[in-house]
């Protein structure tokens, strides 16, 4: 499962690679970097924490996945360095998740410091392994958990 993920994802970056170089151009250098990465973070355990709430079947591994998430985020209270502007990000937990192994692997593809692509790819390793048990976990949850949106009255 997990290394289906990830060829998936290389296959992935692979395409969006190629299209960057294709157009010349992509998003300014500075508009992904780990500091908001982390603030992302910080709202997907939010919205795990939300979806084990209403689901007491998957509840103890969405609750696991949201620790994970937080300390993926480099520390636990990342949500109070979270920045202003929150609305090109998705509310979706699945896309979310997606777009932070996406954004993982595009600053690993633009930093020039090693350091800052070795922890970007470390990140994105993580990420991909928790898409692929969202994915799991996706088939037995409601809809309203994964897209953070409360359930119909």
């Amino acid at each position: 499962m997990a290394r289906t993920e990830l060829q998936h994802a290389w296959q992935l970056r692979r395409a969006r690679r190629l299209a960057y170089h294709a157009e010349g151009r992509g998003r300014p250098a500075s508009a992904v970097t780990l500091n908001r990465l982390a603030a992302d973070e910080a709202d997907l355990a939010d919205l795990l924490d939300r979806a084990a709430s209403e689901d007491s079947v998957s509840a103890f591994e969405l609750r696991r996945l949201a620790q994970e998430t937080r300390d993926l985020a480099g520390h636990p209270d990342a949500a109070g360095n979270r920045i202003a502007d929150t609305g090109d990000r998705p509310a979706d937990i699945l896309a979310l998740a997606e777009r932070l192994v996406e954004d993982y692997l595009e600053v690993g593809d633009r930093s020039a410091d090693e350091a800052v692509v070795a922890r970007a790819q470390g990140l994105a390793e993580r990420a991909v392994l928790r898409l692929a048990q969202l994915r799991v976990l996706g088939a037995a949850l409601p809809d309203s958990a994964l897209s953070g949106r409360n359930p119909p009255a």
